[in-house]
């Protein structure tokens, strides 16, 4: 309450405000240079102007574990550094395995996860995908999806584990 108390309503705005890695990246948005680095005039921006609170994504395919770690240390050590010295949230999709970090294990949409009605085995690939997410700093995954998949020409319908309302209350 008290940190909240001190912020101003742009930084407030900023903290419920969610960017995609590439914005502060080198490059052209969508058209960044490898290796990915961070453009310091950018995150300058995003951070000191905007006050965003929270980067998802990735900078298009997978990169190395220790890549991220540099990456998202850059975004940190820069909102350390404000009056407020509110941490980032990096968000990614790892529906099934973290799939933009190099040499990780990818698996099953869920969908198909719930095929095997095996709560456990799918607790152990959530661990494993946990870890990896982890070991590469990042703190917050787009999974499960909760939703029960009711329509299955929604686009998103292999990220639920089906329409089955037990199944996937047992599974999320």
């Amino acid at each position: 309450d008290n940190l909240v108390t001190q912020m101003t309503v742009d930084e407030k705005i900023g903290q419920m405000t969610q960017i995609n890695l590439n914005v502060v990246l080198k490059g052209e948005i969508f058209h960044n240079t490898e290796p990915f680095e961070i453009d310091p005039i950018k995150l300058d921006e995003a951070i000191d102007i905007y006050h965003v609170g929270s980067f998802l994504d990735s900078p298009g395919h997978a990169i190395e574990s220790d890549h991220w770690v540099s990456l998202i240390s850059k975004i940190q050590d820069k909102a350390s550094s404000t009056r407020v010295a509110i941490p980032v949230v990096y968000a990614i999709d790892a529906i099934h395995g973290a799939n933009y970090i190099s040499g990780s294990v990818l698996f099953p949409h869920p969908i198909g996860q719930a095929a095997t009605w095996n709560p456990n085995l799918i607790y152990k690939l959530s661990r494993q995908t946990s870890n990896e997410l982890l070991h590469a700093g990042i703190n917050w995954n787009f999974a499960p999806v909760a939703d029960v998949g009711r329509q299955p020409l929604w686009s998103s319908f292999p990220e639920t584990f089906g329409e089955d309302v037990l199944l996937s209350s047992t599974l999320n």
